[in-house]
């Protein structure tokens, strides 16, 4: 057996051996795929990874954000409830300041009246004695100014009496003009309301009388003066039977 006769012997094997170098080509090209996958899946893993911790790291910093403003609202609302407090308070302590100053002035201010009021009443006193004690010298010049004030003061009421009453007369004769323009505008419209329908009953009148020959000009050709005649026997009939009454 010599070396050339090698070949003739593997001729018989030569599709087992096809078979198995496909199955070694396949097995590696699944290998290379399966390498390839596990590359390809590993960095999309490490990418999803990596996305979901900036996620859950923007996440947390939104948190956290919500829980400062949540902090600093509370902090505002109770500042704002503390300056609240602080301005009530100090608007019940202006209030009750004022109330006292007001309670002190007002007091103050009786006290002065009433001081006022009692010196009056003292010289009104005094007043009434010393014209007692002289009305006995100056009644008739007291009595004669007493009359004069009291014509000046009756003629003063009555020239206030006629001013009134003259002017009470010229409102009236003014009302009473104003309700002459509206009863005149009132009647010239009456009139000429009347008028329209009198103008209207007329042309309803004229057009029943040419209604009522219409059948003589329909259906036979007249001329122009015929047709006149026509229209004038119409409405000369139309008067005699009392159309336009």
């Amino acid at each position: 057996m010599n070396f050339f006769s090698l070949p003739n012997l593997l001729v018989p094997f030569i599709p087992i051996i096809v078979v198995v170098v496909l199955l070694v080509s396949v097995t590696a090209v699944v290998i290379l795929f399966a390498v390839l996958s596990a590359r390809f899946f590993k960095r999309l893993l490490g990418r999803w990874m990596a996305v979901e911790e900036e996620r859950e790291e923007a996440l947390k910093e939104k948190e956290e954000a919500l829980w400062r403003a949540h902090d600093e609202s509370l902090e505002t609302i109770r500042e704002a409830h503390t300056q609240a407090v602080e301005v009530l308070q100090n608007a019940e302590r202006a209030a009750f300041d004022a109330r006292q100053n007001l309670e002190h002035a007002l007091d103050a201010l009786l006290k002065e009246e009433a001081k006022k009021l009692a010196e009056a009443g003292d010289e009104l006193v005094r007043a009434y004695g010393r014209v007692a004690h002289d009305v006995s010298g100056e009644k008739e010049a007291l009595l004669g100014r007493i009359t004069k004030r009291m014509e000046e003061e009756m003629t003063r009421s009555l020239e206030g009496v006629r001013a009134a009453f003259e002017e009470e007369v010229s409102r009236m004769r003014a009302s009473a003009e104003t309700q002459e323009e509206k009863l005149i505008a009132s009647v010239q419209k009456e009139i000429e309301e009347y008028r329209t329908r009198a103008m209207r009953r007329i042309d309803e009148s004229a057009y029943r009388a040419i209604a009522m020959v219409s059948e003589e000009v329909i259906g036979r050709a007249i001329n122009l003066q015929d047709h006149k005649e026509l229209i004038l026997r119409a409405l000369a009939r139309a008067k005699g039977e009392s159309f336009f009454n």
